[in-house]
Protein backbone atom coordinates (compact mmCIF):
# COMPACT_ATOMS: atom_id res chain seq x y z
CA UNK A 1 0.00 0.00 0.00
CA UNK A 2 1.37 3.37 -1.00
CA UNK A 3 1.83 6.06 1.61
CA UNK A 4 -0.33 9.20 1.61
CA UNK A 5 1.42 12.22 0.12
CA UNK A 6 2.59 14.50 2.90
CA UNK A 7 2.46 17.74 0.93
CA UNK A 8 -0.56 19.44 -0.63
CA UNK A 9 -1.44 18.16 -4.12
CA UNK A 10 -0.59 21.40 -5.82
CA UNK A 11 3.02 21.10 -4.58
CA UNK A 12 3.52 17.40 -5.33
CA UNK A 13 1.96 17.28 -8.75
CA UNK A 14 2.88 20.73 -9.93
CA UNK A 15 -0.65 22.10 -9.93
CA UNK A 16 -3.51 21.68 -12.38
CA UNK A 17 -4.67 23.82 -15.27
CA UNK A 18 -6.71 26.84 -14.21
CA UNK A 19 -9.81 25.49 -15.99
CA UNK A 20 -9.68 22.06 -14.38
CA UNK A 21 -11.99 23.20 -11.57
CA UNK A 22 -15.51 24.60 -11.68
CA UNK A 23 -14.27 27.97 -10.38
CA UNK A 24 -13.49 30.64 -12.98
CA UNK A 25 -10.27 32.51 -12.51
CA UNK A 26 -11.96 35.88 -12.89
CA UNK A 27 -15.57 35.44 -11.87
CA UNK A 28 -18.04 37.84 -13.36
CA UNK A 29 -19.01 40.71 -11.12
CA UNK A 30 -22.28 40.47 -9.28
CA UNK A 31 -25.13 41.99 -11.29
CA UNK A 32 -26.18 45.35 -9.95
CA UNK A 33 -29.73 46.38 -9.29
CA UNK A 34 -29.70 48.45 -12.49
CA UNK A 35 -28.18 45.87 -14.82
CA UNK A 36 -31.58 44.90 -16.21
CA UNK A 37 -33.02 47.72 -18.21
CA UNK A 38 -36.70 48.38 -17.50
CA UNK A 39 -39.08 50.77 -19.20
CA UNK A 40 -39.36 54.05 -17.38
CA UNK A 41 -42.82 54.40 -15.90
CA UNK A 42 -44.64 57.68 -15.74
CA UNK A 43 -44.10 58.44 -12.06
CA UNK A 44 -45.17 61.76 -10.67
CA UNK A 45 -41.96 62.56 -8.85
CA UNK A 46 -42.02 65.31 -6.32
CA UNK A 47 -38.54 65.76 -4.93
CA UNK A 48 -38.80 67.74 -1.73
CA UNK A 49 -35.71 69.27 -0.26
CA UNK A 50 -34.70 68.06 3.16
CA UNK A 51 -32.83 70.16 5.66
CA UNK A 52 -29.15 69.73 4.86
CA UNK A 53 -27.38 66.51 5.84
CA UNK A 54 -28.41 66.86 9.47
CA UNK A 55 -32.00 65.99 8.64
CA UNK A 56 -33.50 63.06 6.79
CA UNK A 57 -32.15 61.75 3.52
CA UNK A 58 -34.17 62.34 0.37
CA UNK A 59 -37.64 60.82 0.87
CA UNK A 60 -37.11 57.96 -1.53
CA UNK A 61 -37.70 57.82 -5.29
CA UNK A 62 -38.75 54.94 -7.52
CA UNK A 63 -35.93 52.46 -7.97
CA UNK A 64 -35.89 52.85 -11.77
CA UNK A 65 -35.54 56.65 -11.67
CA UNK A 66 -32.21 58.48 -11.49
CA UNK A 67 -31.75 59.87 -8.02
CA UNK A 68 -29.69 62.84 -6.94
CA UNK A 69 -26.56 62.19 -4.98
CA UNK A 70 -27.30 62.48 -1.28
CA UNK A 71 -25.19 61.89 1.78
CA UNK A 72 -26.98 59.83 4.41
CA UNK A 73 -25.83 60.39 8.00
CA UNK A 74 -23.34 57.79 9.05
CA UNK A 75 -22.86 56.31 5.57
CA UNK A 76 -19.68 57.37 3.76
CA UNK A 77 -20.15 58.53 0.24
CA UNK A 78 -23.90 58.33 0.54
CA UNK A 79 -24.15 57.53 -3.19
CA UNK A 80 -27.34 56.15 -4.66
CA UNK A 81 -27.07 52.59 -5.91
CA UNK A 82 -28.03 53.85 -9.38
CA UNK A 83 -25.11 56.29 -9.65
CA UNK A 84 -21.58 55.33 -10.72
CA UNK A 85 -19.91 54.82 -7.39
CA UNK A 86 -16.30 55.07 -6.34
CA UNK A 87 -14.66 52.21 -4.56
CA UNK A 88 -16.45 51.66 -1.24
CA UNK A 89 -15.08 49.66 1.62
CA UNK A 90 -17.81 47.55 3.19
CA UNK A 91 -17.23 46.55 6.83
CA UNK A 92 -15.70 43.11 6.72
CA UNK A 93 -14.65 43.49 3.05
CA UNK A 94 -11.40 45.44 2.96
CA UNK A 95 -10.89 46.93 -0.45
CA UNK A 96 -14.30 45.66 -1.49
CA UNK A 97 -15.48 46.84 -4.93
CA UNK A 98 -19.01 47.86 -5.67
CA UNK A 99 -21.19 45.46 -7.58
CA UNK A 100 -20.95 47.42 -10.83
CA UNK A 101 -17.14 47.48 -10.96
CA UNK A 102 -14.64 44.87 -12.08
CA UNK A 103 -13.36 42.62 -9.31
CA UNK A 104 -9.72 42.59 -8.37
CA UNK A 105 -7.84 40.60 -5.83
CA UNK A 106 -8.67 41.89 -2.37
CA UNK A 107 -7.74 41.17 1.18
CA UNK A 108 -10.55 39.88 3.38
CA UNK A 109 -10.45 40.07 7.17
CA UNK A 110 -9.37 36.74 8.55
CA UNK A 111 -6.94 36.19 5.66
CA UNK A 112 -3.88 38.32 6.46
CA UNK A 113 -1.44 39.10 3.74
CA UNK A 114 -3.94 38.64 0.96
CA UNK A 115 -3.59 34.86 1.01
CA UNK A 116 -7.28 34.17 0.64
CA UNK A 117 -7.59 31.44 -2.00
CA UNK A 118 -9.04 32.91 -5.15
CA UNK A 119 -11.55 30.92 -7.21
CA UNK A 120 -9.71 28.78 -9.73
CA UNK A 121 -6.34 28.84 -7.94
CA UNK A 122 -4.71 27.48 -4.85
CA UNK A 123 -4.05 29.43 -1.73
CA UNK A 124 -2.11 28.91 1.40
CA UNK A 125 -3.70 26.12 3.44
CA UNK A 126 -2.40 27.65 6.64
CA UNK A 127 -5.20 30.20 6.62
CA UNK A 128 -8.06 27.71 6.43
CA UNK A 129 -10.83 28.41 8.87
CA UNK A 130 -10.85 32.17 8.42
CA UNK A 131 -12.48 34.28 11.06
CA UNK A 132 -12.06 37.90 12.01
CA UNK A 133 -8.71 38.53 13.59
CA UNK A 134 -8.39 40.56 16.82
CA UNK A 135 -8.53 44.28 16.25
CA UNK A 136 -10.42 44.01 12.95
CA UNK A 137 -14.00 45.32 12.55
CA UNK A 138 -17.03 43.06 12.60
CA UNK A 139 -18.26 41.72 9.29
CA UNK A 140 -21.53 43.67 9.23
CA UNK A 141 -23.03 46.31 11.52
CA UNK A 142 -26.30 45.24 13.07
CA UNK A 143 -27.80 48.74 13.18
CA UNK A 144 -27.01 52.25 11.97
CA UNK A 145 -25.34 54.80 14.20
CA UNK A 146 -28.04 56.03 16.60
CA UNK A 147 -26.18 59.30 17.04
CA UNK A 148 -26.72 60.14 13.38
CA UNK A 149 -30.48 59.55 13.47
CA UNK A 150 -32.77 62.56 13.20
CA UNK A 151 -34.19 63.99 16.44
CA UNK A 152 -37.95 64.20 16.03
CA UNK A 153 -39.98 66.32 18.48
CA UNK A 154 -41.92 64.02 20.77
CA UNK A 155 -39.65 61.05 19.95
CA UNK A 156 -36.27 62.29 21.18
CA UNK A 157 -35.41 59.31 23.38
CA UNK A 158 -36.21 56.50 20.97
CA UNK A 159 -33.72 53.94 19.71
CA UNK A 160 -33.91 50.57 18.00
CA UNK A 161 -35.76 48.97 20.93
CA UNK A 162 -39.25 50.02 22.01
CA UNK A 163 -39.09 53.01 24.36
CA UNK A 164 -42.05 53.79 26.61
CA UNK A 165 -43.76 57.12 25.96
CA UNK A 166 -45.23 58.60 29.19
CA UNK A 167 -48.94 59.41 28.84
CA UNK A 168 -50.19 62.99 29.07
CA UNK A 169 -51.98 64.20 32.16
CA UNK A 170 -55.77 64.22 31.98
CA UNK A 171 -58.30 66.01 34.18
CA UNK A 172 -59.74 63.97 37.04
CA UNK A 173 -63.14 62.58 36.12
CA UNK A 174 -65.90 63.00 38.68
CA UNK A 175 -68.41 60.12 38.58
CA UNK A 176 -72.11 60.51 39.23
CA UNK A 177 -73.83 59.03 42.25
CA UNK A 178 -73.84 55.25 41.62
CA UNK A 179 -77.14 53.43 41.43
CA UNK A 180 -77.61 50.60 43.88
CA UNK A 181 -79.43 47.45 42.84
CA UNK A 182 -81.86 46.00 45.36
CA UNK A 183 -80.64 42.75 46.89
CA UNK A 184 -82.78 39.71 46.16
CA UNK A 185 -83.38 36.86 48.56
CA UNK A 186 -80.79 34.15 48.03
CA UNK A 187 -82.09 30.68 47.11
CA UNK A 188 -82.35 27.91 49.67
CA UNK A 189 -81.49 24.21 49.40
CA UNK A 190 -83.72 21.22 50.05
CA UNK A 191 -82.65 17.68 50.94
CA UNK A 192 -83.62 16.49 47.46
CA UNK A 193 -81.50 19.18 45.78
CA UNK A 194 -78.52 18.23 47.93
CA UNK A 195 -78.81 14.55 46.91
CA UNK A 196 -79.13 15.46 43.21
CA UNK A 197 -76.09 17.73 43.36
CA UNK A 198 -74.02 15.04 45.17
CA UNK A 199 -75.02 12.33 42.66
CA UNK A 200 -74.11 14.63 39.74
CA UNK A 201 -70.74 15.34 41.38
CA UNK A 202 -69.99 11.60 41.80
CA UNK A 203 -70.93 10.85 38.18
CA UNK A 204 -68.32 13.36 36.99
CA UNK A 205 -65.53 11.32 38.66
CA UNK A 206 -64.96 7.79 37.42
CA UNK A 207 -63.49 6.57 40.70
CA UNK A 208 -66.23 7.95 42.99
CA UNK A 209 -68.96 5.62 44.13
CA UNK A 210 -72.53 6.96 43.99
CA UNK A 211 -73.53 5.13 47.16
CA UNK A 212 -72.62 7.95 49.60
CA UNK A 213 -74.52 10.51 47.50
CA UNK A 214 -77.61 8.30 47.31
CA UNK A 215 -77.70 6.82 50.83
CA UNK A 216 -76.44 9.70 53.00
CA UNK A 217 -78.77 11.28 55.54
CA UNK A 218 -78.82 15.11 55.51
CA UNK A 219 -78.72 16.34 59.10
CA UNK A 220 -78.44 20.11 58.65
CA UNK A 221 -78.26 22.74 55.85
CA UNK A 222 -76.81 26.13 56.77
CA UNK A 223 -77.04 28.82 54.06
CA UNK A 224 -74.48 31.59 53.82
CA UNK A 225 -73.23 34.07 51.21
CA UNK A 226 -69.82 34.69 49.73
CA UNK A 227 -69.10 38.11 48.22
CA UNK A 228 -66.95 38.36 45.13
CA UNK A 229 -65.65 41.84 44.28
CA UNK A 230 -63.78 42.43 40.99
CA UNK A 231 -62.09 45.62 39.77
CA UNK A 232 -60.84 45.96 36.18
CA UNK A 233 -58.75 48.82 34.77
CA UNK A 234 -58.36 49.01 31.00
CA UNK A 235 -55.16 50.88 30.10
CA UNK A 236 -53.20 51.88 27.01
CA UNK A 237 -49.41 51.88 26.71
CA UNK A 238 -47.50 53.45 23.83
CA UNK A 239 -43.93 52.73 22.75
CA UNK A 240 -41.89 53.81 19.74
CA UNK A 241 -38.69 52.75 17.99
CA UNK A 242 -36.87 53.11 14.69
CA UNK A 243 -37.78 50.40 12.20
CA UNK A 244 -36.20 49.53 8.85
CA UNK A 245 -37.73 47.62 5.95
CA UNK A 246 -36.39 46.83 2.47
CA UNK A 247 -37.14 49.74 0.15
CA UNK A 248 -39.10 48.41 -2.82
CA UNK A 249 -40.05 51.72 -4.42
CA UNK A 250 -43.10 52.35 -2.23
CA UNK A 251 -44.32 55.86 -1.41
CA UNK A 252 -42.41 57.66 1.33
CA UNK A 253 -44.21 59.89 3.82
CA UNK A 254 -41.30 62.07 4.90
CA UNK A 255 -40.84 65.26 6.94
CA UNK A 256 -41.49 67.36 3.83
CA UNK A 257 -45.18 66.48 4.23
CA UNK A 258 -45.35 68.14 7.63
CA UNK A 259 -44.20 67.66 11.21
CA UNK A 260 -44.70 64.31 12.88
CA UNK A 261 -47.71 64.22 15.24
CA UNK A 262 -47.18 63.65 18.93
CA UNK A 263 -47.33 59.97 19.89
CA UNK A 264 -50.48 60.35 22.01
CA UNK A 265 -52.27 62.38 19.31
CA UNK A 266 -52.32 59.49 16.80
CA UNK A 267 -55.73 57.83 16.75
CA UNK A 268 -55.45 54.08 17.29
CA UNK A 269 -58.51 52.23 18.57
CA UNK A 270 -58.60 48.85 20.38
CA UNK A 271 -60.53 45.94 18.92
CA UNK A 272 -62.53 45.47 22.14
CA UNK A 273 -62.65 46.97 25.62
CA UNK A 274 -61.25 45.12 28.64
CA UNK A 275 -59.30 42.71 26.41
CA UNK A 276 -55.53 42.51 25.89
CA UNK A 277 -54.45 43.44 22.37
CA UNK A 278 -51.64 45.15 20.45
CA UNK A 279 -51.33 47.26 17.30
CA UNK A 280 -48.35 48.71 15.39
CA UNK A 281 -48.56 51.74 13.10
CA UNK A 282 -46.10 53.93 11.21
CA UNK A 283 -45.82 57.45 12.59
CA UNK A 284 -46.76 59.86 9.77
CA UNK A 285 -44.06 62.10 8.23
CA UNK A 286 -41.09 60.18 9.70
CA UNK A 287 -40.10 57.95 6.77
CA UNK A 288 -36.91 58.23 4.70
CA UNK A 289 -34.71 56.09 2.44
CA UNK A 290 -31.10 55.24 3.21
CA UNK A 291 -28.46 52.73 2.07
CA UNK A 292 -28.61 49.44 3.95
CA UNK A 293 -26.40 49.59 7.04
CA UNK A 294 -25.57 45.87 6.75
CA UNK A 295 -24.27 45.76 3.18
CA UNK A 296 -23.64 49.54 2.72
CA UNK A 297 -25.92 49.57 -0.30
CA UNK A 298 -24.26 46.66 -2.12
CA UNK A 299 -27.13 44.23 -1.65
CA UNK A 300 -24.72 41.38 -0.85
CA UNK A 301 -22.61 40.41 2.15
CA UNK A 302 -19.86 37.91 2.85
CA UNK A 303 -20.96 34.28 2.99
CA UNK A 304 -20.59 33.01 6.55
CA UNK A 305 -20.52 29.39 5.43
CA UNK A 306 -17.22 29.72 3.54
CA UNK A 307 -16.06 33.00 5.15
CA UNK A 308 -16.01 34.66 1.72
CA UNK A 309 -13.72 32.09 0.07
CA UNK A 310 -16.36 30.70 -2.28
CA UNK A 311 -15.31 27.14 -1.46
CA UNK A 312 -14.76 24.79 1.45
CA UNK A 313 -12.46 21.91 2.15
CA UNK A 314 -13.51 18.75 0.33
CA UNK A 315 -15.34 16.44 2.71
CA UNK A 316 -14.24 13.28 0.86
CA UNK A 317 -10.48 13.77 0.82
CA UNK A 318 -10.24 16.24 3.74
CA UNK A 319 -8.45 18.74 1.51
CA UNK A 320 -5.67 16.34 0.35
CA UNK A 321 -6.88 16.04 -3.24
CA UNK A 322 -6.38 12.26 -3.13
CA UNK A 323 -8.02 9.34 -1.35
CA UNK A 324 -7.60 5.58 -1.07
CA UNK A 325 -9.96 3.41 -3.09
CA UNK A 326 -9.51 -0.37 -3.21
CA UNK A 327 -6.03 0.04 -1.68
CA UNK A 328 -5.08 2.45 -4.43
CA UNK A 329 -4.12 6.07 -3.85
CA UNK A 330 -6.15 7.91 -6.48
CA UNK A 331 -7.10 11.46 -7.26
CA UNK A 332 -10.29 12.55 -5.50
CA UNK A 333 -13.07 12.61 -8.09
CA UNK A 334 -15.30 14.78 -5.92
CA UNK A 335 -13.01 17.82 -6.06
CA UNK A 336 -10.97 16.82 -9.15
CA UNK A 337 -7.86 16.70 -6.99
CA UNK A 338 -8.10 20.33 -5.87
CA UNK A 339 -8.98 19.59 -2.23
CA UNK A 340 -11.85 22.11 -2.43
CA UNK A 341 -15.63 21.96 -2.93
CA UNK A 342 -17.75 24.77 -4.22
CA UNK A 343 -19.67 26.46 -1.36
CA UNK A 344 -23.31 25.48 -1.63
CA UNK A 345 -24.55 28.59 0.18
CA UNK A 346 -23.08 31.18 -2.19
CA UNK A 347 -22.51 28.96 -5.28
CA UNK A 348 -18.81 29.76 -5.17
CA UNK A 349 -19.15 33.55 -5.28
CA UNK A 350 -18.17 34.21 -1.65
CA UNK A 351 -21.14 36.53 -1.17
CA UNK A 352 -24.83 36.04 -0.43
CA UNK A 353 -27.89 38.24 -0.61
CA UNK A 354 -28.19 40.68 2.27
CA UNK A 355 -31.07 39.63 4.52
CA UNK A 356 -31.59 43.10 5.96
CA UNK A 357 -32.48 44.76 2.65
CA UNK A 358 -33.32 41.50 0.80
CA UNK A 359 -30.68 42.38 -1.77
CA UNK A 360 -32.25 45.74 -2.69
CA UNK A 361 -29.44 47.86 -1.25
CA UNK A 362 -31.76 50.51 0.24
CA UNK A 363 -33.91 50.59 3.36
CA UNK A 364 -37.02 52.48 4.30
CA UNK A 365 -36.64 53.89 7.80
CA UNK A 366 -39.48 55.22 9.93
CA UNK A 367 -40.68 55.58 13.50
CA UNK A 368 -42.99 52.74 14.51
CA UNK A 369 -45.59 53.28 17.22
CA UNK A 370 -46.60 50.21 19.24
CA UNK A 371 -49.88 50.53 21.14
CA UNK A 372 -50.62 47.89 23.77
CA UNK A 373 -53.97 47.60 25.55
CA UNK A 374 -53.89 45.81 28.89
CA UNK A 375 -56.76 44.77 31.16
CA UNK A 376 -55.62 44.78 34.78
CA UNK A 377 -57.98 42.79 37.04
CA UNK A 378 -58.00 42.10 40.77
CA UNK A 379 -60.45 39.94 42.77
CA UNK A 380 -61.46 39.77 46.39
CA UNK A 381 -63.58 37.01 47.93
CA UNK A 382 -65.01 37.18 51.40
CA UNK A 383 -65.05 34.36 53.95
CA UNK A 384 -66.23 30.96 52.61
CA UNK A 385 -65.83 28.84 55.77
CA UNK A 386 -63.76 25.73 54.99
CA UNK A 387 -64.42 25.79 51.23
CA UNK A 388 -61.57 27.02 48.96
CA UNK A 389 -62.24 30.59 47.87
CA UNK A 390 -61.13 30.11 44.27
CA UNK A 391 -64.16 27.86 43.65
CA UNK A 392 -66.40 30.92 43.87
CA UNK A 393 -64.87 32.28 40.63
CA UNK A 394 -66.19 29.27 38.67
CA UNK A 395 -69.91 29.73 39.37
CA UNK A 396 -72.55 32.39 38.90
CA UNK A 397 -74.38 34.33 41.55
CA UNK A 398 -76.47 37.42 42.03
CA UNK A 399 -74.98 40.71 40.77
CA UNK A 400 -75.44 43.16 43.62
CA UNK A 401 -73.64 46.11 42.05
CA UNK A 402 -71.80 46.90 38.81
CA UNK A 403 -70.36 50.08 37.34
CA UNK A 404 -68.33 51.07 34.25
CA UNK A 405 -66.92 54.58 33.90
CA UNK A 406 -63.69 56.38 32.97
CA UNK A 407 -62.98 56.19 36.71
CA UNK A 408 -64.77 54.44 39.55
CA UNK A 409 -64.97 55.16 43.24
CA UNK A 410 -64.81 52.57 46.00
CA UNK A 411 -68.06 50.89 47.02
CA UNK A 412 -69.11 52.50 50.25
CA UNK A 413 -72.63 51.07 50.62
CA UNK A 414 -71.73 47.35 50.86
CA UNK A 415 -73.06 45.63 53.98
CA UNK A 416 -69.81 43.71 54.54
CA UNK A 417 -66.99 45.78 56.03
CA UNK A 418 -64.42 43.52 54.29
CA UNK A 419 -65.92 44.41 50.90
CA UNK A 420 -65.77 48.15 51.59
CA UNK A 421 -62.13 47.86 52.67
CA UNK A 422 -61.16 45.71 49.70
CA UNK A 423 -62.85 48.04 47.22
CA UNK A 424 -61.09 51.08 48.68
CA UNK A 425 -57.68 49.35 48.65
CA UNK A 426 -57.98 48.10 45.06
CA UNK A 427 -59.28 51.41 43.67
CA UNK A 428 -56.36 53.26 45.27
CA UNK A 429 -53.92 50.64 44.01
CA UNK A 430 -55.14 50.86 40.40
CA UNK A 431 -55.08 54.64 40.54
CA UNK A 432 -51.30 54.78 41.01
CA UNK A 433 -49.94 51.41 39.83
CA UNK A 434 -49.79 52.10 36.08
CA UNK A 435 -47.74 55.27 35.76
CA UNK A 436 -46.58 54.58 32.16
CA UNK A 437 -50.09 53.76 30.94
CA UNK A 438 -53.18 55.83 30.28
CA UNK A 439 -56.36 54.63 31.98
CA UNK A 440 -59.17 54.40 29.43
CA UNK A 441 -61.93 52.76 31.48
CA UNK A 442 -62.62 51.10 34.78
CA UNK A 443 -65.37 48.79 35.89
CA UNK A 444 -66.22 47.05 39.12
CA UNK A 445 -68.68 44.32 40.00
CA UNK A 446 -69.95 42.85 43.27
CA UNK A 447 -71.51 39.38 43.16
CA UNK A 448 -73.20 37.38 45.90
CA UNK A 449 -72.75 33.59 45.63
CA UNK A 450 -75.01 31.32 47.71
CA UNK A 451 -73.25 28.54 49.63
CA UNK A 452 -74.97 25.71 51.48
CA UNK A 453 -72.96 24.03 54.22
CA UNK A 454 -74.45 20.53 54.54
CA UNK A 455 -73.83 18.15 57.43
CA UNK A 456 -74.62 14.53 56.58
CA UNK A 457 -74.27 11.02 58.01
CA UNK A 458 -73.30 7.88 56.09
CA UNK A 459 -72.48 4.48 57.58
CA UNK A 460 -72.37 5.96 61.05
CA UNK A 461 -69.89 8.70 60.17
CA UNK A 462 -70.71 12.40 60.15
CA UNK A 463 -69.08 14.75 57.69
CA UNK A 464 -69.86 17.87 55.65
CA UNK A 465 -70.03 19.00 52.04
CA UNK A 466 -70.69 22.34 50.34
CA UNK A 467 -73.20 23.11 47.60
CA UNK A 468 -72.40 26.49 46.03
CA UNK A 469 -73.48 28.74 43.16
CA UNK A 470 -76.62 28.75 41.07
CA UNK A 471 -75.23 25.65 39.29
CA UNK A 472 -75.25 23.65 42.57
CA UNK A 473 -71.62 22.63 42.36
CA UNK A 474 -70.38 20.35 45.16
CA UNK A 475 -67.18 20.36 47.20
CA UNK A 476 -66.01 17.53 49.49
CA UNK A 477 -62.85 17.92 51.48
CA UNK A 478 -62.49 14.14 51.07
CA UNK A 479 -65.03 11.97 49.27
CA UNK A 480 -66.21 9.16 51.59
CA UNK A 481 -65.88 6.22 49.18
CA UNK A 482 -63.69 5.78 46.12
CA UNK A 483 -63.56 2.66 43.96
CA UNK A 484 -60.50 1.28 42.15
CA UNK A 485 -60.50 1.67 38.39
CA UNK A 486 -59.03 -1.23 36.38
CA UNK A 487 -57.75 -0.48 32.89
CA UNK A 488 -57.94 -3.55 30.63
Amino acid sequence: MSNYPQSPPYQQFGGYPANSTPYPVNPAPFPSATSTAQPVQNYQINVMAYPSTTGYPNPGMPSNQPQPVQVSPGYPGGMSSHQPQPVQVSPGYSGGMTSNQQHVQQVSPGYPGGNMPQPGGYGDHSNMGGGVQPGQPAVCPTAPDIGQMEKIPGYEGIGFEDAILPPPTVPVWQPDQPEQKPMQNLPTLSDEEVHEAAIEFASEHCCYSKAPAQDMQVKEIAMMSAFHYKLETFTEKRESAWRFLPYLGQAIDGPANGPAPNPWDIQVMPSASFQNSKSKVEVPHTAFVKPCHTCVGNGRVRCDNCMGQGRKQCTWCKGRGRRVKFDQDEMCTSCNGTGWDRCSSCSGTGQVKCKTCEGKGNLKGFVELTVTWINHADDFISETSRMPKELVLQVTGQVAYEEENPRVYAIAHATEQSIRNASSDLVNKHGSAFMNERILKQRQCLRVIPIGQVKYEWKGKTDELFVYGYEHKVYYKEYPQKCCCTIM
